[in-house]
């Protein structure tokens, strides 16, 4: 027989480490280059000692045997046994050898075929992953609610798994929710959006399926509060709410400087802080509102904190409305050209008078003739009315 072929790995490993995760390419190479360094120690060894006949090689008996010969050609019995016993040896390491040759390929094989399994299950990863991925042409506008779509056909969506579908020129246009019903055979997908981020309606929907959405923030400090329009000098604008105005421009307002007028505002100007002493020029005036003269007087203090209304008959004055506690609110009666007008005041419920133990005050009732009532909005026992707290009388 033939000496065995020399073995050289046919295949490096490392090039599949590129494409295939946590492949140890490096490690096989290694391993199979030790195997060569083995084997080709083996056959080199083993040409030494056997012709490709199979039979001994020529000249494998040393100088130093020589003598060893001779006495077996004798008769020697006892070398006779030692050169079979060399033969047998010589047998046994080539049939070793050959076996190890076999097992070397048969590991190349088994190596081979565990990297045609990674690749495959690559393959399979790769097709999972965009089967759970897909894209729209459907022309959908961003809003919350059932939003219909036709997509690819063969995905693996299903109801109740949540998806986000991003417009593909600028993923900050999306709507987020979850898949109400997905046909596999048409492709028509149905999705309850929840969140949206942009405006717009888009044809260019690249879907994902992503988690649900998770528990609301908390709510970030309130911005710079904007004012309608621009204030022009003179006008103090209002708000239906506490308002900060740190950090805020407004044209047209002044700054406090103590007991004298207050000046013009600048930017960056600290405006008049609470509990200090300004003097208010004509320009900061309260508005006088006035009341319709009607069988039962109305009076919303939400307009002004001033008011004044003229008598054309003996009245009733309802319940205020919007009042707020704290605030001191007057009220100018005027006598018509007639005079002896007088008014029935409500002193039940929220928003009516409370004039104390001593009743309501008399009013001027000379023709053309005005009086000036003062009241504060305080709640007691739970009801907010506006007491009485003074009345001048007789003005012309």
């Amino acid at each position: 027989m033939s000496q065995p072929p020399p073995y050289a790995p046919s295949h490096s490993f490392v090039s599949n480490s590129a494409t295939l995760a946590n492949f140890p390419g490096q490690a096989l190479d290694i391993e199979f280059n030790g195997i060569k360094t083995t084997t080709d120690a083996i056959e080199a060894n083993l040409k030494l000692i056997q012709r490709d006949d199979g039979a001994l090689a020529n000249q494998s008996v040393s100088a130093d045997q020589l003598t060893d010969d001779l006495r077996l050609l004798v008769g020697d019995l006892t070398i006779t046994s030692q050169v079979n016993a060399s033969r047998d040896a010589a047998v046994a390491s080539a049939a070793a050898a050959a076996s190890s040759q076999t097992a070397a390929a048969g590991s190349a094989t088994s190596a081979s075929t565990s990297a045609t399994n990674a690749a495959a299950s690559a393959t399979a990863a790769q097709g999972f992953v965009a089967g759970l991925a897909g894209s729209s042409v459907s022309s959908v506008a961003i809003a919350t609610g059932s939003k219909s779509f036709t997509a690819q056909t063969g995905k693996q969506w299903a109801a109740g798994q949540f998806v986000t579908l991003s417009s593909n020129a600028n993923s900050a246009n999306y709507m987020h929710g979850s898949i109400t019903s997905y046909n596999s055979g048409t492709g028509a997908l149905v999705v309850n959006v929840l969140d949206i981020g942009g405006t717009g309606t888009f044809a260019d929907w690249n879907i994902a399926i992503s988690g649900s959405q998770g528990p609301t923030g908390q709510t970030g400090p309130s911005g710079a509060v904007g004012v309608s329009g621009t204030p022009s000098a003179g006008q103090i604008p209002s708000w239906t709410s506490a308002t900060t105005l740190k950090g805020t421009t407004i044209n047209g307002l002044v700054k406090g400087n103590g007991a004298s007028d207050p000046t013009a505002a600048t930017a960056g100007t600290d405006y008049v802080a609470p509990g200090t002493a300004t003097a208010f020029t004509k320009q900061q005036s309260f508005t006088l509102a006035t009341i319709t003269d009607q069988a039962t007087l109305s009076w919303d203090v939400s307009g002004a904190q001033k008011a004044k209304v003229t008598l054309g008959g003996n009245r009733t004055m309802g319940a205020v409305t919007n009042a707020v506690e704290g605030t001191t609110y007057s009220l100018w009666v005027i006598q018509d050209g007639t005079g002896s007008r007088t008014i029935s005041w409500t002193t039940t419920g929220a928003g009516s008078f409370d004039f104390g133990a001593g009743g309501a005050p008399t009013l001027t009732t000379t023709l053309n003739k005005a009086d000036l009532l003062t009241f504060e909005a305080i709640a007691i026992g739970g009801t907010l009315k506006l007491r009485f707290s003074g009345i001048m009388r007789g003005f012309s």
